[in-house]
C-alpha cells in the first residue's frame, strides 16, 4: 500500500506542476515520473520476491513487467539520451510527455487496486471449466485434422504474394500487407499448432511418453518455422513463452537460474539478428555481407537500440493525450469488436479498421509509423479520458486477479491452457487493446473446440 501512496502523491505533485507549467520542473518532473512508473510496477513483484511467494507466470507480473518496459524503461531512456522513435522534438514535447508519464502512473496505482480485490477470487468460482482427463486418441486425432488446416492456410497467405519465395523475398512488406484481411487464415496457420503443441507438451509432461515429446518437438517446429517465415516474431516467443508457462506449472516451477537467462539472451540475439535481416529483401541477403557484420560491435549497438525502440509505448501516450479533441466514448472499439467475425471479402463497406483511424487522428506528421500502436492507456484515454484509464486498468487488473485465482482453483491441463492464452493476452493487448481482443477471442473459441473435442464424453444410448 505504501508504494501506492508514494506514488498517488508524486501525481499530485506532478499534476502541480502540469498546472503551474514551470519550464524549470518539466525535466525533473519527467524523470521523477518514470522513475516512479517503475516503482510503482517493479516493487509489489520485489515484494513478492523478499517474501518467497513470487509467481514468474502470475499474469499480474507478465503485464507489469511488459508495461514497465513501454512507460517506464523507455521514457527513462529518451530522457537520458534525447534519442526518440516519433516525437521529432523532445524539448517540445516535455509536456505532452509530462501528462503521458502521469496518465500511465495512474494506470498502475488503478490495476493495484483492481487486483487487491477480492472479486477476482469471486469471480473465477463462477468460470465454466473443462475436464482435467483427456482422451489420447483424440489428440492424434486433433492432430490430423489442425495440422492439414494450418498447412492450407499458410499456403492461402503465402500465394496471395505469388509463392513463398517471393513472399520471404519482400518479407518486410509482405509480414504486414500479406497478411491483411487474412485473419482467419492466419489464425489457423498460426494458432492451430500451437494449440496442438501446447496440448501434447501438457499432454507429455503428464505421461512421460516419448512419442508425446517427438509430436511435441516436431509441432514446436512447424509454429516456429510458419512464425519465422511470416516475419513475425511474436509467433515464435510467445509459443515459447506458452510452453515455458505449462512447464511451470505441470512439471517445475521456473526461476531466473544463469541457465534459462543464458538460454533467454541466446533467444534474444536470434531474434535480434532476424529483426535486422528481415527487412533486406532476400536478393540482397548475403553470407558473407551477414557474417562481417556480426564481427561489428556497431552492429550489435545498432540492433539492441533498434530491439529497445519496440518498447515506445510512452511516445504514442503522449502523442494521443495531446492531439485528443473529442472523446468518441468507445464506439470504435465496439464497433471493431462486433464486425471483426465478418470476413471483409463478405462485407467490403465494413468499417475502417480501428489501427488506420488511430494513425490517421495521431499520426499524421510521424516520418516513420511503422511500429507506432495505440497501447492500451492510448486507447481508453483516446476514448474516455483519465476517467477510461482508470476504470480500464482497474478492469484489467481484476481480469488478471481472476484468471490466476481459476488456475489456482483447477490445476489441470484444461485450464493451465486457457490460461496460457490469457497470459499471451495482457502482454499483447498492451499495445493495441482492441485488435488483440479481437484476436483472443478467436484464439479462446479455437482453444475451447479443441478442449471441447479432448474432453466430451461420447453418448451413450440408453439400455
Amino acid at each position: 500500500m505504501v508504494p501506492l501512496l508514494a506514488a498517488g502523491g508524486l501525481a499530485a505533485v506532478a499534476g502541480g506542476a502540469i498546472v503551474v507549467g514551470s519550464r524549470a520542473l518539466d525535466s525533473a518532473v519527467n524523470w521523477a515520473l518514470a522513475l516512479a512508473v517503475v516503482a510503482a510496477g517493479l516493487l509489489p513483484l520485489a515484494r513478492d520476491w523478499q517474501r518467497g511467494k513470487f509467481d514468474l507466470f502470475n499474469l499480474r507480473n507478465a503485464f507489469l513487467g511488459y508495461y514497465v518496459l513501454q512507460f517506464g524503461v523507455w521514457a527513462l531512456w529518451i530522457l537520458a539520451t534525447g534519442e526518440t522513435k516519433f516525437i521529432a522534438n523532445l524539448d517540445r514535447w516535455q509536456m505532452p510527455l509530462q501528462r503521458a508519464l502521469l496518465c500511465a502512473l495512474l494506470g498502475v496505482v488503478a490495476f493495484h487496486l483492481g487486483y487487491s480485490r477480492r472479486l477476482g477470487e469471486k469471480l473465477a468460482a463462477y468460470l465454466p471449466h473443462f475436464r482435467g482427463q483427456w482422451r489420447a486418441p483424440r489428440l492424434w486425432l486433433l492432430t490430423l485434422v489442425l495440422v492439414p488446416l494450418a498447412l492450407w492456410s499458410f499456403h492461402v497467405i503465402v500465394v496471395g504474394a505469388g509463392s513463398l519465395g517471393d513472399f520471404v523475398a519482400e518479407l518486410a512488406a509482405n509480414r504486414t500487407h500479406g497478411i491483411r484481411e487474412k485473419g482467419y487464415y492466419l489464425l489457423l496457420a498460426w494458432f492451430g499448432p500451437t494449440v496442438l503443441l501446447l496440448a501434447t507438451y501438457a499432454w507429455a509432461l503428464e505421461t512421460r511418453t516419448k512419442k508425446h515429446y517427438a509430436l511435441a518437438g516436431g509441432l514446436a517446429l512447424l509454429v516456429g518455422g510458419i512464425g519465422f517465415l511470416l516475419g513475425q516474431r511474436a509467433f515464435v516467443i510467445f509459443p515459447l513463452l506458452q510452453m515455458a508457462c505449462v512447464h511451470h506449472y505441470l512439471r517445475a516451477r521456473l526461476r531466473f537460474r544463469p541457465r534459462y537467462l543464458l538460454a533467454g539472451l541466446a533467444l534474444a540475439f536470434v531474434l535480434n539478428i532476424y529483426t535486422v535481416y528481415r527487412e533486406v529483401p532476400l536478393e540482397r541477403l548475403h553470407a558473407r555481407q551477414v557474417a562481417a557484420d556480426l564481427q561489428q560491435a556497431e552492429f550489435w549497438q545498432e540492433s539492441s537500440v533498434a530491439f529497445l525502440r519496440r518498447f515506445s509505448g510512452i511516445e504514442t501516450l503522449a502523442l494521443v493525450v495531446e492531439r485528443t479533441e473529442t472523446h468518441p466514448f468507445g464506439v470504435p472499439s465496439a464497433v471493431t469488436l462486433l464486425t471483426f467475425p465478418i470476413p471483409r471479402s463478405v462485407w467490403a463497406e465494413k468499417t475502417t479498421p480501428i489501427g488506420l483511424l488511430y494513425a490517421r487522428s495521431f499520426l499524421y506528421d510521424v516520418a516513420e509509423p511503422e511500429g507506432a500502436s495505440p497501447t492500451l492507456p492510448g486507447e481508453l484515454y483516446w476514448n474516455f479520458g483519465v476517467a477510461g484509464i482508470l476504470g480500464g486498468l482497474f478492469f484489467i487488473g481484476v481480469f488478471c486477479k481472476t484468471a490466476y485465482s481459476y488456475l489456482l482453483r483447477h490445476r489441470d491441463k484444461s485450464a493451465l491452457l486457457l490460461y496460457s492464452v490469457a497470459l499471451v493476452y495482457v502482454i499483447w493487448m498492451i499495445d493495441a487493446p482492441t485488435t488483440h481482443t479481437a484476436g483472443f477471442l478467436a484464439q479462446l473459441a479455437l482453444m475451447s473446440a479443441a478442449l471441447t473435442a479432448l474432453t466430451l464424453s461420447p453418448l451413450r444410448s440408453r439400455p
